[in-house]
């Protein structure tokens, strides 16, 4: 099943594979949201466009050149559908394994002790409210109406 993408530049959506025509333009390419992908390799490279050729008008021979993408300290953004589509395969690795890859011990030990702190909190927020609702079901129910209602509760319909 296809992809269905939207543009950011002409607003229109597009199925994935229809990279050109943005704009009514059939030689322009459309663009989507920037996304940043990640590597554990600081300079990994990916080629996503084959280099290829192909026979032009008049049977020449035409060089169609292909795309390398370089991850600069383990990291590439784009807002090309094309390379997006390429990259979710072959770099699919997540920002959280990325920052996880990245931290110093020193970091993660700090990540670890702030975790620790905001859940041991929520264990006392959670005991406190348990304190609450376990104080109101002790509580006697005051069944308190008015001298009207109670004999108009205690008649027999006919």
């Amino acid at each position: 099943m296809d992809k269905v993408l939207h543009c950011t530049q002409c607003n229109q959506d597009f199925k994935s594979g229809g990279w050109y025509g943005c704009e009514g333009n059939p030689a322009r390419k459309h663009a989507v949201e920037r996304r940043t992908f990640y590597s554990e390799s600081d300079r990994y490279q990916v080629q996503v466009i084959v280099e290829t050729r192909i026979i032009g008008a008049g049977g020449n021979l035409v060089h169609v050149p292909g795309k390398i993408v370089e991850f600069i300290g383990g990291t590439f953004m784009t807002t090309d559908p094309e390379i997006q589509e390429v990259l979710e395969r072959e770099a699919p690795m997540t920002k959280e394994r990325y920052m996880d890859l990245r931290m110093t011990p020193e970091l993660k030990a700090g990540r670890d002790r702030r975790i620790i702190d905001e859940q041991t909190e929520l264990i006392a927020q959670l005991k406190a409210r348990n304190a609450e609702l376990a104080a109101k079901a002790n509580e006697p129910e005051e069944e308190e109406r008015e001298p009207v209602m109670a004999a108009a509760g205690n008649k027999k319909k006919k």
